[in-house]
C-alpha cells in the first residue's frame, strides 16, 4: 500500500469504522496530562517566536475534529486558539464556520474523517474575509514580510 497511489486511495474507500475511538481517547489522555500540554505550547511559542523575528505576520487557523462522537475531544482544540490568542496572534475556528453542516458534509467520507470541500470552502471563505478585513492584499513577493505591511499583527504579539 504505500508505494502505490490507487492501492492505498481503494484501501481507504472501504469502511473502517470499528467503533472505537481510540485515537480521540489517546488525545484526551495527552491533554489530561499538565507535561503534554506543556511541551505543546512550548512549540507553539516557536511559531510566535518565529514570526515575529521575522516580521512575518501569523493567522491560526484551527480546525477542529470533524468525526462523529469527538465532542470530548473538541472542548480541547479551543485550548490551542486561546493559548495563540493571548499572545497576540489572530486565530479563525474553523468549528464556528461549520456548525450548520451535518457531521457527513464536514468529512470527505465514512472512511476519512479530513475535511471536505465544504469545509474546506468555508475556511476559505473566512481567510479571505479576514484578510480583507485586516488590509492584507497581495503586493507582490518583494513586499512579503515587510512588517509596515502589518504592523497590527506584529505589535500586538508579546515581545519576548
Amino acid at each position: 500500500m504505500t508505494n502505490s497511489f490507487f492501492l492505498n486511495f481503494v484501501y481507504w474507500l472501504l469502511p473502517h469504522d470499528t467503533g472505537d475511538n481510540r485515537y480521540a481517547e489517546y488525545f484526551v489522555d495527552c491533554y489530561s496530562d499538565v507535561a503534554v500540554v506543556e511541551a505543546h505550547f512550548r512549540d507553539l511559542d516557536l511559531f510566535v517566536e518565529y514570526s515575529i523575528e521575522r516580521h512575518i505576520p501569523l493567522l491560526v487557523l484551527i480546525f477542529p475534529f470533524l468525526e462523529e462522537n469527538t465532542d470530548v475531544v473538541n472542548r480541547y482544540v479551543p485550548l490551542v486558539g486561546s493559548y495563540f490568542e493571548a499572545r497576540g496572534v489572530p486565530v479563525i475556528s474553523v468549528a464556528d464556520l461549520i456548525q450548520s453542516l451535518s457531521p457527513g458534509d464536514r468529512v470527505v467520507n465514512r472512511s476519512d474523517g479530513h475535511a471536505s470541500t465544504k469545509v474546506h470552502e468555508e475556511a476559505a471563505k473566512a481567510l479571505y474575509t479576514w484578510f480583507l478585513r485586516n488590509h492584507w492584499r497581495s503586493r507582490g513577493a518583494a513586499h512579503v514580510g515587510d512588517p509596515a505591511l502589518f504592523q497590527n499583527e506584529l505589535t500586538s504579539a508579546p515581545q519576548r
